[in-house]
């Protein structure tokens, strides 16, 4: 029996094997609460304005959420600005050696 603990509410729980990968929320509601607050911080917005304790569960996992996002968004803005350098450049006219 694999055990896993709420993202939202700290409640253990069993994990079933037919769940999708990284689903780690007791019920639908509580993973709606957790998008709707890691929505909230991604715009910006500060955790007073929703009611969440900067010290529970909840805010620390949805700050991990909103961490990975951004490092996904700055690792694909760094792999396209590589790729447009590398097709930027011009082509040499002739070989450097003949061949």
């Amino acid at each position: 029996m694999l055990t896993f603990r709420c993202r939202t509410c700290d409640q253990e729980g069993e994990l079933g094997l037919d769940w999708p990968d990284g689903w780690f929320w007791c019920d639908d509601q509580c993973r709606n609460e957790f998008a709707e607050v890691v929505e909230h911080l991604a715009k910006g917005g500060e955790p007073a304005e929703i009611d969440v304790d900067p010290r529970s569960r909840l805010f620390c996992e949805a700050m991990k959420e909103v961490k990975a996002h951004h490092r996904t968004e700055a690792i694909y803005r760094r792999e396209l600005r590589e790729r447009d350098f590398a097709r930027s450049r011009p082509r040499p006219l002739r070989p450097l050696y003949p061949v």
